[in-house]
């Protein structure tokens, strides 16, 4: 059955949402309530966030490789590891399985990003409806939304895991329900040419401005007693702050150039991560 663009586009943002908005980023809101309880320390904390950084990184160099089956196929399944690995979060205390688990959901989420965007984009190329891109990878941020409302309503970090384990596996099982199954196999295109270093060295920088405080930032609002307080609701502006922002940055790279627009959002981003900590 056909769908229509806009219903192909909130299909992309709900596996945005669940693959990168709750499975990568939920760790952040949790981090606190399970630091306290299991009495992790810092560097035990930032190794599990870690773990998740290098799955990613290696999930991102294996989606580009010929794999079999269809990209539909691959998509689901990441979705379903994604929500399997949450679950499973809530259910062992020890340092070396939360590696592993994260681990795992990092490559999960690396596919879920890929090939969601590729079945998504591809299909409002051919229709002529390429504006809705930004639906789509507005998922991002209403992934973190709703993982951060919800997780401000709960007390217990094991039944943090879980309810956002339940809320992907939802989230996934819409994405099955819109996003249709291809309807031939999709050839990929090799990309020759020299690799661009400093474009990759400064999309690798701006990844570790904002990494660290994206991981410790309601951490850092639980710590200082002063705002304290805003600890139910810091993750959630994260998340309304990122919903819109591909628009927004799409019309500035629409009037300004691509990567003027990049070189700006490296501006905003130090600029925000500085007053975060000042």
């Amino acid at each position: 059955m056909n769908k229509s663009p806009l219903t192909i586009a909130v299909g992309g943002l709900l596996a945005m949402a669940a693959g990168i908005g709750v499975g990568r980023f939920v760790y952040a809101p949790i981090l606190p309530p399970m630091v306290e309880a299991l009495h992790l320390s810092k560097s035990e904390a930032g190794l599990i966030a870690s773990a998740n950084f290098v799955g990613y990184l290696a999930g991102a160099i294996v989606a580009t490789l010929p794999l079999p089956g269809s990209r539909r196929t691959w998509l689901l399944g990441a979705l379903a590891a994604n929500a399997a690995g949450l679950a499973a979060m809530g259910l062992t205390n020890a340092l070396t399985l939360f590696l592993v688990l994260r681990l795992v959901a990092g490559f999960a989420s690396a596919f879920a990003l890929i090939f969601s965007s590729a079945l998504v984009l591809d299909r409002l190329a051919q229709a002529g409806r390429t504006g809705l891109s930004a639906v789509h990878f507005a998922g991002v941020g209403t992934g973190i939304v709703a993982s951060a409302a919800l997780v401000a309503t709960l007390a217990d970090w094991r039944t943090m895991w879980f309810a956002s384990a339940a809320l992907a596996t939802v989230a996934a099982l819409a994405v099955a329900a819109l996003i249709p199954a291809e309807r031939q196999a999709t050839t990929r295109t090799k990309v020759s040419g020299n690799a661009p270093w400093p474009l990759i060295t400064a999309y690798g920088l701006f990844g570790f401005g904002y990494v660290i405080t994206a991981t410790f930032i309601v951490a850092q609002v639980r710590g200082s007693r002063e705002i304290a307080a805003l600890e139910p609701y810091i993750w959630v502006l994260v998340g309304i702050g990122a919903a819109p922002s591909v628009a927004l940055w799409g019309a500035i790279a629409r009037r300004w150039g691509i990567l003027n627009g990049f070189a700006l959002a490296a501006v905003v981003e130090a600029i925000g991560i500085a007053a975060s900590v000042l």
